[in-house]
């Protein structure tokens, strides 16, 4: 409670341009014949300004109550009033486009209502001190809107809905948001005739700042659809989606999106992304802390000749910077995708934990256990061409200056097709393009089902320190090169426990320069402990690394190359 009331009271005003994005709300609420207002006055009065017997209205305690054996479906209830309590005493409403409406009012408290079958069940806009508790909400499109308001409280509420693209909460250009202790499920049942783009989302937030979300299950389930012909078709499905939003908490959530079946194929270009928690684009200081965010028995059918398919726990899109991601459990687990097209263009399939697609910048990523485990993709005919990504923490390009610290990384068990068009790669750390300055410390990157780290071009001043790298079945770590671009240069490989992997502790392709690799002890890796791809004419430094294939004696020959540790050490290296 003390933590709440010193969120409300911080000096935060939402500060927001008007924007037009609801102006819909006012021609529906303009086009509703069958209006109830609250009127300070006269209480509950009709559009007449008579009054209507439906309930009670207590000027002097500021209470408002309505009678829950009376029938209000289908009115639209404005309120009028500021600093009062509501109390529906379970009351039915809805089966409107609107329900309630609270437009420029405060301190209004609403409490025990139930809201079924409206396209926005409440909308708030241009309020303050709005309290939403113990409510029920049924089968809306849209159950609870924020529009440029503040101060707002959602507590303990249930949401259901299978309506087609629905959406839980959504927080527009509002400010002090807490949304605590609700639970919402989102069942997927599709309604197709024209529409080409679907999403479900639990909670949304956009052009906010100061927003609390904790304490609530949110999950995406049990949706079993089939989508008719249609040349291109895109689904995303988030339990959180956040966009341009600055300074928020999500804390002690149960994310999960699981159980859903999408047969899509009918549909010639298809594109899926699904993740528990989407930061889309231009968020700062989003801390996601110590929550279960989960993506697990979700089936895929496509028949598609071109698109792109995702199952991620986290995604971070694009420019999201000095964000938080600690002490999570994040899984991505038997999830099943079927692909049986008829045409050749490659399609890229992706199992991720968390994904910074570019351009996120000043990242924490720390203290997370992230698995992914026993998630198939099968391919029907030999024209099929797909580029699969199974991997706990993937970095797709220009991301910079991001700290991956002190996590556990589990990759088993995934049964993926391989064949000379179908291209799999697994790993518990992918760095692909341009990803400058990033920091991998501490962490647990043992057993994976391909490579432990892997960089492929241009990921330069990269630090890779006291790591476990253990265990895994190809190479501990590779550092490739993806075409002409020129591999990784400069990183640092150092303090890091190398031991027991498949192939070599540690392959560099040839292009990749200017390494350092020191204090590292590389022990028992099926071949020899490092592969070097490089001429003289270039130059990776090794020096005081302990190779358990070697006595520690003169130099220590690099495999592949005539580099040498000149001062390879006896005995394992220790930090002081």
């Amino acid at each position: 409670r003390l933590m709440e009331e010193n969120i409300l009271k911080q000096d935060i005003l939402s500060g927001y341009p008007h924007r037009d994005y609801y102006n819909t709300a006012h021609s529906i609420i303009e086009n509703i014949k069958d209006v109830i207002f609250l009127n300070n006055e006269n209480g509950w009065i009709n559009a007449e300004g008579n009054k209507v017997d439906i309930g009670t209205w207590n000027k002097e305690a500021r209470i408002a109550t309505l009678d829950n054996k009376v029938d209000h479906r289908g009115k639209l209830f404005l309120i009028e009033v500021s600093d009062v309590t509501i109390d529906g005493a379970g009351t039915i409403i809805g089966d409107n486009d609107i329900a309630i409406s609270i437009i420029g009012q405060h301190a209004v408290n609403l409490k025990n209502f139930i809201i079924e079958n409206s396209k926005i069940a409440i909308y708030i806009e241009f309020s303050q001190e709005i309290s939403i508790q113990y409510m029920s909400f049924k089968e809306n499109e849209e159950s609870i809107v924020s529009n440029r308001s503040s101060e707002i409280r959602i507590k303990n509420n249930e949401i259901s809905s299978s309506k087609n693209s629905s959406i839980g909460i959504f927080i527009l250009d509002s400010g002090k948001v807490i949304i605590q202790n609700n639970a919402i499920s989102i069942n997927i049942s599709t309604i197709i005739d024209e529409l080409m783009k679907e999403s479900y989302i639990g909670i949304i937030i956009e052009n906010s700042t100061t927003i609390y979300i904790m304490n609530n299950e949110v999950e995406i389930i049990n949706g079993n659809i089939e989508i008719p012909d249609l040349d291109s078709y895109s689904f995303n499905a988030y339990c959180i989606n956040s966009f341009s939003t600055h300074d928020t908490l999500i804390k002690y959530n149960n994310l999960y999106i699981k159980n859903n079946s999408l047969n899509l194929k009918k549909c010639n270009l298809a594109e899926v992304e699904i993740s528990s928690i989407c930061l889309d684009y231009n968020n700062t200081g989003i801390n996601i802390e110590e929550n279960n965010i989960g993506i697990d028995i979700n089936n895929l059918e496509v028949n598609c000749n071109d698109g792109e398919m995702g199952f991620y726990g986290i995604l971070c899109s694009n420019e999201n910077n000095s964000n938080t991601i600690k002490n999570n459990y994040i899984y991505v687990n038997s999830n099943a995708y079927s692909l049986n097209s008829n045409e050749n263009s490659i399609k890229d399939i992706s199992f991720i934990g968390v994904l910074l697609d570019s351009n996120n910048n000043h990242n924490e990523i720390g203290e997370n256990q992230i698995e992914l485990k026993e998630n198939v993709a099968t391919f029907g005919l030999e024209l099929n061409k797909a580029v699969n990504l199974v991997c706990g923490l993937y970095l797709n390009n220009d991301n910079s200056t991001n700290n991956i610290i002190d996590n556990n990384f589990t990759v088993r068990e995934n049964n993926i097709d391989k064949n000379d068009y179908i291209k799999t790669s697994f790993s518990l750390i992918y760095f692909y393009y341009n990803n400058i300055c990033n920091t991998v410390k501490g962490n647990n990157l043992n057993g994976s089902q391909g490579n432990g780290v892997i960089l492929i071009s241009k990921n330069d001043s990269t630090e890779i320190l006291e790591n476990n790298i253990m265990n895994n079945f190809i190479n501990g770590l590779l550092l490739s090169t993806a075409k002409d671009d020129g591999g990784s240069n400069g990183v640092i490989i150092k303090e890091n426990s190398i031991i027991n992997n498949g192939n070599y502790g540690l392959y560099i392709v040839e292009g990749s320069h200017y390494n350092i690799v020191r204090y590292n002890n590389f022990v028992s890796n099926s071949n020899k402990n490092i592969y070097d791809n490089n001429s003289v004419e270039v130059i990776n430094y090794y020096e005081k690394n302990y190779y358990n294939d070697w006595n520690g004696e003169g130099s220590y020959k690099i495999s592949g190359s005539n580099f040498e540790d000149s001062y390879s050490l006896s005995t394992p290296y220790t930090k002081k």
